[in-house]
C-alpha cells in the first residue's frame, strides 16, 4: 500500500506529461491565446491529474470480494483544507503568477473568472471524492475504496485517509469523538477518518478492539 503512494502520481504525472507534449499541441484552439494555454495545462492537473490517480488506486485496492468477509462500510472524511491548499496553490502557479509578472496577454477579468470557475470544478471533484469514497471494514483488512479523485504527491507527508488495502496490524490506536472516527498507523504514517452513523458506533468499536487494535484516550493523542 505505501510504496503506492508514490506510484500512483508519478503514473498521473507522465500522463499528463504525455497529453501535453503529444496531443494538446495538435489543437489549434488551445494554442490560440495565452489564456487557453493556461485553462487547458489546468485542466491537465486538475481533472485529469487526479482521475488518472483515481483509475490507479480503484486498480490497487480490487480485490475479489467476499460477502462472508464483510462488516461494516462508513463514508471516508476528506481533508477539505489539505485538499484545497493544493487546488489552490496551482491555480495560483498557474493562472495568477503569470498574469502578475504580465508574462501572458490576459485581463484582470479573465484570471478571476477562470479562477473561480476552477475552484467550483476544485470543489466538485472533493465533493464526489466525499461522497462516493467507502472505509470498508472486512474481517481480513480495512479498505479504502471508490470515486477518489483527491490530488496526492509523491511527497513523503502523513497518510491522510488515503485509498488502499490496510492489514489491522498497519494500526496502532483508534480515538472516537461522538460519530467522528480516527484510525491511527504505526510509526505517525498518518491516519484514516470517518464519519460514523449513530447507530454504528458501538459495533465498530468493538470491531476494532476484536482487532486488538488500542482505543486511545484524549491525552493519548499528541504522541500519535
Amino acid at each position: 500500500m505505501f510504496k503506492h503512494r508514490i506510484l500512483i502520481p508519478i503514473v498521473a504525472f507522465i500522463s499528463c506529461i504525455f497529453v501535453f507534449s503529444f496531443i494538446m499541441p495538435a489543437s489549434d484552439f488551445i494554442f490560440s491565446s495565452d489564456l487557453n494555454l493556461i485553462n487547458g495545462t489546468i485542466a491537465l492537473i486538475i481533472i485529469m491529474f487526479p482521475a488518472v490517480e483515481a483509475l490507479m488506486r480503484a486498480l490497487m485496492t480490487r480485490r475479489p470480494y467476499n460477502p462472508g468477509k464483510f462488516f461494516f462500510s462508513v463514508p471516508m472524511q476528506v481533508s477539505y483544507y489539505r485538499q484545497a491548499f493544493y487546488f489552490g496553490l496551482l491555480i495560483v502557479i498557474l493562472l495568477v503568477v503569470p498574469f502578475m509578472r504580465g508574462s501572458a496577454s490576459m485581463s484582470l477579468f479573465d484570471v478571476i473568472t477562470s479562477a473561480v470557475c476552477w475552484s467550483i470544478v476544485a470543489l466538485v471533484l472533493l465533493y464526489i471524492t466525499q461522497k462516493k469514497t467507502f472505509i470498508h471494514f472486512m474481517s481480513d483488512a480495512i479498505i479504502i475504496k471508490g470515486i477518489d479523485l483527491r490530488l496526492e504527491f509523491p511527497m513523503n507527508d502523513p497518510i491522510r485517509s488515503n485509498s488502499g488495502i490496510y492489514s489491522f496490524k498497519d494500526f496502532s490506536g483508534f480515538y472516537i469523538e461522538g460519530t467522528h472516527l480516527k484510525l491511527f498507523l504505526k510509526d505517525k504514517q498518518g491516519y484514516i477518518k470517518a464519519q460514523l452513523p449513530g447507530d454504528k458506533v458501538q459495533h465498530i468499536t468493538a470491531f476494532l478492539l476484536s482487532k486488538e487494535i488500542k482505543r486511545l484516550q484524549i491525552h493519548e493523542l499528541a504522541e500519535y
